[in-house]
């Protein structure tokens, strides 16, 4: 019985040891998700990143929805592209952008 209670409470400690180290992240990862947090934190960005959860977009179609100038757009197209929250591709004369972090999907899920 006594080694039994040992043996459960070195189980336990490993287990709690195991869930801590997945819990906590690296300095990198914060470092890399707070960048992503900064980007996500104007009004404007996350109304298109919003949007391109939805679909992929152009510049001309994100400028009309949200009704501010092309050079705007392009800004805050940049921010989140360095961030690492979308990707823009070329088709022709356009470039189509799209969400593709995994963890602002999750994110903005969880707001919804």
């Amino acid at each position: 019985m006594f080694f039994g209670r040992i043996a459960m409470g070195l189980y336990v400690h490993t287990y709690l040891d195991k869930q801590k180290e997945d819990f906590i992240m690296s300095d990198a990862r914060i470092q890399q998700f707070s960048e992503k947090l900064k980007a996500l934190s104007h009004p404007q960005r996350l109304s298109i990143v919003e949007g391109l959860m939805q679909q992929p977009s152009n510049v001309t179609s994100i400028q009309q929805h949200l009704g501010i100038p092309q050079p705007s757009v392009s800004a805050h197209l940049a921010k989140l592209k360095n961030a690492g929250i979308i990707q823009g591709q070329r088709q022709g004369q356009e470039i189509s952008y799209s969400l593709v972090d995994e963890d602002t999907r999750n994110l903005l899920n969880l707001m919804h």
